[in-house]
């Protein structure tokens, strides 16, 4: 897909959503439902606007949901983070915005502990 095909949508309530159905396992899985409008790949039901959430993916650490967004079919949140990495500081201002108010996306699975190497 290009980026022009992306279908980015933000939200200020919960939309309908699905739980991804696979078939095949390694470089043979397939998604089932692709064609249903937004799907949440963490394994427990999307966590409500003001809720706090721990985000395991690259040491973000807590935050608190703000809104929905979906992109590419697929559902996620836009957080405030409480102590974003200094790595992310540092991009955020590179890019031009500032820290303490842009929101950060993830998506569901970004919510659950990674397994241990």
């Amino acid at each position: 897909m290009t980026a022009a095909t992306a279908n980015y949508h933000e939200f200020t309530a919960l939309p309908p959503y699905t739980a991804p159905q696979w078939t095949g396992e390694g470089n043979d899985r397939k998604l089932l439902n692709q064609a249903d409008p937004y799907k949440w790949s963490g394994t427990k039901a999307p966590p409500a606007i003001g809720a706090k959430v721990r985000l395991y993916v690259n040491r973000f650490g807590t935050g608190t949901v703000v809104t929905y967004f979906a992109e590419y079919g697929w559902l996620g949140i836009k957080v405030k983070l409480d102590k974003p990495p200094a790595w992310w500081t540092k991009q955020t201002k590179e890019r031009g915005k500032d820290p303490k108010t842009t929101l950060a996306h993830f998506f569901g699975v970004d919510l659950e502990p990674r397994p241990k190497a």
